[in-house]
């Protein structure tokens, strides 16, 4: 039962360290965008966005169900 514990808190580490992440490459972005590219820094296309998040929470989905 212990064990089974431990990994409960380790998958729920991970994902608030995911989230972290997560939070960190948008306002990365975010400044890339406004530093890069100051004519379109309000114009963010959501849709890219959307697409980036989606790989990259995939292939930490992906990296995280090899370790298991």
């Amino acid at each position: 039962m212990e064990v089974e514990v431990n990994k409960l808190e380790l998958m729920f580490v991970k994902a608030d360290s995911d989230l972290d992440y997560f939070l960190f490459f948008f306002l990365t972005l975010e400044y890339e965008i406004k530093t890069n590219h100051p004519d379109t820094a309000s114009m963010k296309n959501p849709v890219t966005l959307l697409k980036e998040l989606i790989k990259t929470a995939a292939e930490q989905l992906k990296s995280f169900t090899s370790h298991l």
